[in-house]
């Protein structure tokens, strides 16, 4: 339920009930039959494929492709203008409801100086990923688990670029959270990671000549271990949910992981 509070305009009272929120922001609120909430921002997609003259585009099962780093294109963009509006259109989406294209708008931030047109069809391909689709919602269900976990992972210097890219995940109890929450939590957080050297490193109180060069700073995490305020536990990579924020990944996994941060199917 939505309710404000009065100000000095209104007759003093109890607080005016709005009844349930449905819109915010430019993305849509929905309830299924047991509660839980289901966010998608529809309406505003499907303005951005009309806007782009992709509303009668063909669907897309991913929205970038594995190999799209490898790929050589010297064929510049005239101006940089369109390709930086959708940028940032899509960015708003991502970071609100669809952290699916989070990876694809990440690597194609890189190219907003200097865009040529491979990156354009890249991003076009997004659009085509939204389209086919829409039945898609972010879904936070009613749960009594206050537990707190995170998935973290890592693509170290990938062979095109060089650059490295980093993805987290967080989730209270089964929902993905991107905001700090006080509280106080019983159990210290389980930070899931796919490298069994870097849990074996974190857990030791040993430091070796190979070791030594790591920047003090760094040693916050072993201090947070030894004070029972993290946990970390081991998670296979093809588990590793953040992997979907770092790098393109096959079908398949990809909408393994998708489904796995509570992006799913939903009839409206």
């Amino acid at each position: 339920m939505v309710s404000i509070k009065p100000d000095s305009s209104m007759p003093m009272g109890k607080p005016m009930d709005l009844g349930d929120a449905t819109h915010y922001l430019r993305f849509q609120i929905e309830r299924d039959i047991d509660g839980n909430i289901l966010l998608h921002q529809n309406l505003k997609i499907l303005r951005i494929l009309e806007k782009y003259g992709m509303s009668s585009s063909k669907g897309i099962s991913t929205p970038m492709e594995v190999g799209y780093l490898n790929i050589k294109e010297n064929r510049l963009l005239p101006s940089n203008e369109k390709y930086r509006k959708l940028i940032g259109e899509l960015m708003y989406i991502a970071n609100c409801t669809r952290p699916d294209i989070s990876s694809a708008i990440g690597i194609l931030s890189r190219r907003v100086v200097k865009p040529n047109k491979h990156d354009w069809k890249a991003l076009k391909r997004i659009l085509g990923y939204l389209k086919s689709t829409l039945d898609l919602v972010l879904v936070f269900e009613t749960s009594s688990s206050v537990e707190l976990t995170g998935y973290t992972d890592a693509d170290w210097g990938n062979e095109k670029d060089r650059k490295s890219t980093t993805g987290y995940i967080y989730k209270f109890g089964t929902n993905l959270i991107t905001r700090i929450l006080d509280l106080k939590l019983k159990k210290p957080i389980i930070l899931n990671e796919d490298n069994k050297s870097c849990i074996k490193l974190l857990n030791s109180e040993k430091v070796t000549a190979r070791t030594k060069h790591i920047d003090i700073k760094f040693h916050f995490i072993k201090d947070l271990i030894s004070n029972n305020f993290l946990s970390l536990k081991y998670c296979p990579t093809e588990k590793m949910l953040a992997d979907l924020l770092t790098k393109p990944l096959p079908k398949n996994k990809f909408q393994e992981l998708r489904q796995g941060i509570g992006l799913i199917t939903y009839s409206h």
